[in-house]
């Protein structure tokens, strides 16, 4: 009884309770609010007029409109992190946000910071604020910002930019191009905004006619030879790019799918099929390391870039070597400095040796390889044998082969082979008064090593040696190029010597040392004469002795003979192939046959460069007519020494004519007189160059004339004809009716001046002596204002005879034209009757609006350089040249890989750790220039990626780093390397479906750092 009603008690009371509370609750509220400014509401709005209950605590208020209270003024708010301006905004809400300035007026016109100028982004005009610029020509690190604060107004900004609008410009001549609008305007046409030449009626442009590879992608040209839109829309990011396949432009590989094939060089299993862009490799044309270089041979580095295989040359006559390494699992190569005979080096590293000028004598370089090599025979008693007992190997063949290796070793000297696989062993001889003395000529076997393929001796790890090396000391501490100068020049490692050529890491190699006569010391073999001692013990004794001497004599080395392989010297297979023409040199020619002559004139070009002079040949070059090249309306008759061009030719006009030499190459001279000899005669026909055909053309200067030009050739023999070739002509005797003829221009007609170049010195050529004037405005020669100076005498400025007229010429920016006419100094004083029209363009400074890489740079040791142009002429395109050394000039200073427009870039190659300046050098068609300087420093990322986020998503496990890398994942500890690999590898966000309470993870950055060991994730 008594717990049921202890039970109803406290059923009762709660019940009192709850009525209480309610009761309570109701009867504290006020009976009605108080309407307020809250200068901040519970739900985050400013300046609100409400019920005070709606107001933020910590914030004020006040029981007034809120245009009666100062926390909610209102005026102008600019915000820094948009870098806008906001009008009629509440004092309250503009510092709410942060980073916001405030002020009182509220329409922003006592803000500097909301001044409004011309933004200018790429190819895009806004009118903001300079903030606003910044802020958002930050998102495109790779330009510079461009800010006009003198444009205020939203038009002229946009014209800024519309001056680089694209479309087509029917131009004055009815000729139409796609270009800038800018560029159209100035040359007084007619621009149709983004449209395309084929779309405009009046240019009878057909669309769609071809094909072009520009900016890496696929486009269309039309018929007029303008570009269109896109045909294919290439992505080198994702390995594609613009190349020819089959004949065709499509979007290809950026890699290089085959390579040049060359069977001879098995060093790399590689060569002749694909590679990855950015690869290079090493092509040798002989054996190499080991002293096994073959005279004439040459390294070439072969790279592909972007799809396509470029070689480079190695310098000739191997003052330059090529070595190659295996580098993040991509080959890389060099050429670098052999400098072989003039570093301090050692005997482990073998020889690529030097090339020499071995038909010249070889500069007494091989007669270090002499030797001298003392035998000793004895007998005991006047019964006993002949015994050898001191150096008896020299009588051995081996010691021919050594001696004989010796030998080559030093350069082009004694017995070896030339490119073409021919020996010869005229350059070394072996000489013995000796008892029996060792073999005089090397046997085929003994020479057999010499002439396998391959790459010897420490030259098959010799670059990997070297950026191992640099490896080591940047580990120990090393920061700077001196820092591994030092190093690599105090410390003996791995068996070499290097050292650092400005950027360029020098290599070592063994320096032959050659000692006397009866101490040589090669690659680890010693020749120990008999010790002086033992011989005199032995002479002591009751026998008797002889003393013989093995002798090897080593001279330059000596070319097979005649000139049968001289054609061989520019390798066809590479021009067909590559459209290589610098593989033909004096050094490669003269190692093909003694009769191997070099035109250095032809080197570098398709024309031949190396052909068998002959000795025997005593024929000098037999001179017919060339027909095909006389001036059209003429015909040629022929004489008994030589032929004659009829009609007859009026004066003061130029005629063309020529001849051929069709047995052999020859370079030809002509003459208006009588001369003795071909040595004589001064004037070259047509050029200097070794040819088959040659031409000239003459303008012959008086009427009623007989004109003898007599003709001599020589050959590649030094053979020339002792007689003369005559070619005659005769010019229409009768009064001068024609007016002069302008012929040309030093400067080409809408060629683009210098800024800031106000006058222009122009010269004209003209036909026939003659008076010339100019004007701005056409009209009649004697009402033009302005006067040629013209020369009395003519010159051959044009390769033939013409007038040289010059006067100063006005320029203005943009278009200049000119009017000229000229009055010739005939009886008649006969006058153009029509304007000869002449423009000129002059242009602004050319500026340079974007550069990189700048800052510090940890992801590469091999940026590229880029910059972008602008202005000056043709909207900023231009030539760019970069050098890392300001002492050199700037004729040596490398042009950008990719220039010639507005952007242009290079790639550098395994640049040091520290800071590097590149001066750039920018030149546009007006030589208007633009110099920057790019500065960055590479360094190395040597610590791991740091966890900055880690959260679960219903199963799913996420770890956010702090940079690009790869996580594996576990159950267990582990090492890195090992386990599976987490969701976002290449990425910053990882992520992993779990099933499990617990995981080890551990990642790595790109550049292989990683953590000591997991870390564990509960989940």
């Amino acid at each position: 009884m008594k717990r049921g009603f202890l039970r109803e008690k406290a059923i009762f009371q709660i019940s009192i309770l709850i009525i209480a509370m309610v009761y309570f609750a109701y009867a504290i509220k006020p009976v009605s609010a108080e309407e307020v400014c809250c200068e901040k509401t519970i739900s985050g709005d400013y300046c609100v007029y409400a019920d005070d209950s709606n107001c933020d605590p910590t914030q004020q208020y006040a029981a007034v409109t809120c245009e009666q209270t100062s926390f909610c003024q209102l005026g102008c708010c600019f915000d820094l992190d948009e870098g806008q301006c906001y009008k009629s905004v509440s004092e309250a809400s503009c510092l709410a946000t942060e980073d916001a300035e405030f002020y009182s007026d509220e329409d922003c016109s006592s803000a500097a910071s909301c001044d409004l100028g011309c933004c200018q982004i790429g190819t895009q005009c806004n009118l903001v604020t300079e903030q606003y610029c910044a802020l958002q020509t930050a998102k495109y690190p790779e330009l510079d910002m461009i800010y006009y604060e003198e444009i205020d107004r939203e038009y002229e900004c946009v014209d800024k930019c519309r001056a680089e609008d694209l479309g087509c410009c029917l131009n004055i001549d009815e000729s139409c191009q796609y270009e800038a609008r800018k560029s159209c305007e100035a040359g007084g046409g007619d621009f149709y905004e983004e449209e395309y030449c084929s779309d405009v009626i009046f240019c009878g442009c057909a669309e769609h006619h071809s094909k072009t590879c520009y900016d890496d992608d696929v486009y269309w040209v039309d018929s007029c030879g303008n570009t269109e839109e896109i045909a294919e829309d290439c992505d080198y990011a994702s390995g594609t790019l613009c190349k020819e396949l089959g004949g065709e432009l499509t979007c290809g590989s950026v890699d290089c799918e085959s390579t040049y094939d060359d069977e001879k060089n098995v060093h790399d299993s590689g060569i002749g099929g694909r590679r990855d862009n950015g690869e290079s490799w090493c092509i040798y044309e002989s054996p190499t390391g080991d002293g096994l270089d073959w005279p004439g041979s040459r390294h070439y580095r072969h790279m592909c870039v972007n799809g396509k295989e470029i070689i480079e040359s190695c310098r000739d006559m191997r003052e330059e070597i090529c070595a190659q390494a295996e580098n993040n699992g991509m080959t890389e190569s060099q050429c670098l400095d052999n400098d072989i005979y003039d570093t301090a080096l050692t005997s482990q590293v073998s020889t690529v040796p030097k090339g020499s000028m071995f038909w010249e004598g070889g500069e007494g370089v091989c007669e270090a390889g002499d030797t001298d090599c003392p035998v000793v025979w004895m007998k005991k008693n006047i019964a006993s044998d002949w015994k050898c007992k001191g150096n008896c190997e020299c009588e051995e063949a081996e010691h021919l082969k050594e001696t004989a290796e010796i030998c080559k070793s030093i350069g082009d000297c004694g017995a070896d082979f030339n490119v073409m696989g021919k020996f010869t062993h005229d350059g070394f001889s072996l000489t013995s008064s000796g008892k029996k003395g060792p073999p005089s000529t090397l046997t085929d076997d003994q020479i057999k090593d010499w002439k396998e393929y391959g790459v010897y001796g420490e030259m098959t790890s010799l670059y990997q040696k070297i950026l191992d090396y640099i490896e080591d000391i940047l580990e120990q501490g090393g920061e700077s190029e001196e820092d591994i100068e030092k190093a690599l020049a105090d410390t003996q490692t791995k068996g070499m010597y290097a050292a650092l050529a400005g950027a360029a890491i020098a290599y070592a190699v063994v320096a032959l040392e050659l000692v006397t006569s009866t101490s040589l010391i090669v690659a680890g073999f010693c020749w120990p004469c008999l010790a002086v001692v033992a011989i005199i013990l032995i002479l002591t004794m009751t026998g008797d002795s002889k003393t013989y001497n093995v002798m090897t004599s080593c001279n330059p080395w000596v070319a097979p003979d005649g000139g049968d392989d001289c054609d061989k010297c520019l390798d066809q297979d590479k021009v067909d192939e590559l459209d290589f023409y610098d593989s033909c040199t004096e050094y490669k020619c003269k190692s093909l046959g003694k009769n191997c002559e070099f035109i250095s004139e032809n080197a570098g070009t398709g024309r031949v460069a190396c052909f068998d002079s002959n000795p025997n040949d005593v024929n000098s070059p037999q001179i017919v007519p060339w027909e095909e090249a006389l001036t059209e309306g003429f015909s040629i008759e022929t004489l008994e020494e030589g032929y004659e061009i009829v009609p007859e030719v009026p004066y003061y006009t130029k005629i063309e004519f020529g001849i051929k030499t069709p047995d052999e190459l020859s370079q030809c001279k002509i003459s208006t007189s009588h001369t003795a000899s071909y040595d004589e005669m001064v004037s070259y026909f047509g050029d200097s160059y070794y040819q088959r055909e040659h031409n000239t053309t003459v303008n012959p200067q008086a009427g009623g004339q007989i004109y003898d030009y007599y003709v001599r050739c020589k050959d590649g023999s030094g053979n020339a004809n002792a007689a003369e070739y005559v070619i005659r002509f005769t010019t229409e005797d009768e009064p001068d009716f024609t007016a002069p003829v302008i012929e040309a221009t030093n400067i080409d007609d809408y060629a683009y001046i210098a800024s800031g170049l106000e006058e222009v010195a122009l010269g004209i050529y003209v036909n026939e002596p003659a008076n010339c004037r100019w004007s701005y405005s056409d009209g009649p020669y004697n009402d033009m204002e302005n006067d040629f100076k013209c020369e009395s005498t003519p010159g051959d400025a044009l390769g033939y005879d013409a007038y040289f007229c010059a006067s100063l010429l006005n320029v203005t920016e943009g278009e200049n034209k000119y009017f000229f006419r000229c009055e010739d100094e005939s009886e008649n004083l006969n006058k153009n009757q029509q304007s000869y029209e002449y423009h000129l363009i002059g242009t602004g400074d050319l500026a340079i609006v974007a550069q990189s890489p700048e800052g510090l740079i940890l992801d590469t040791i091999s940026p590229q350089l880029y910059v972008m142009t602008s202005e000056g002429a043709e909207a900023g395109k231009a030539t760019c040249y970069y050098t890392d050394d300001l002492t050199r000039g700037v004729e040596l200073w490398p042009e950008f890989f990719e220039t010639d427009g507005i952007e242009h870039t290079q790639q550098l190659q395994s640049l040091a750790q520290g800071e590097h300046n590149y001066y750039v050098r920018c030149e546009d068609k007006a030589m208007n220039e633009a110099n920057t300087t790019i500065t960055f420093t590479i360094d190395k990322d040597l610590i791991p990626p740091v966890v900055e986020y880690v959260y679960m998503d219903s199963v799913v496990l996420h770890i956010i780093l702090d940079e690009i890398g790869t996580c594996q994942y576990s159950n267990a500890t582990f090492e890195y390397g090992e386990e599976s690999i987490m969701s976002g590898a290449g990425s910053d966000h990882h992520t992993l479906s779990t099933d499990a309470s617990s995981y080890y993870i551990n990642c790595e950055d790109i550049y292989e750092n990683h953590w000591n060991k997991p870390i564990i994730v509960y989940i």
